[in-house]
């Protein structure tokens, strides 16, 4: 008998041992998931602040367009008032 209880003592460590690894790789997977999912979080954030820069960026843009096209329709305006003078030669 004792080398029965030997073989079972043998049998379920080694089916512990099994259960220990399978909770370690389920903890593992479990931290990995965890790990990707604050990536494309962090991804997420990147890409907004992105875009918001971007969007800055081209209001920037078109502000300076729209006060360079004011400045030529002022410029445009003089000139056709300059022309409008008589000449005093």
């Amino acid at each position: 008998m004792n080398k029965n209880n030997k073989s079972n003592n043998n049998e379920k460590s080694t089916e512990n041992k099994g259960e220990i690894l399978q909770l370690i790789g389920q903890f593992l997977s479990a931290v990995g998931d965890s790990i990707q999912l604050i990536g494309q979080s962090i991804s997420l954030k990147e890409n907004s602040i992105q875009q918001a820069q971007q969007e800055k960026d081209q209001q920037q843009t078109q502000d300076q367009l729209d006060k360079m096209q004011k400045q030529l329709n002022q410029l445009q305006e003089e000139l056709k008032q300059l022309k409008r003078r008589p000449n005093k030669s």
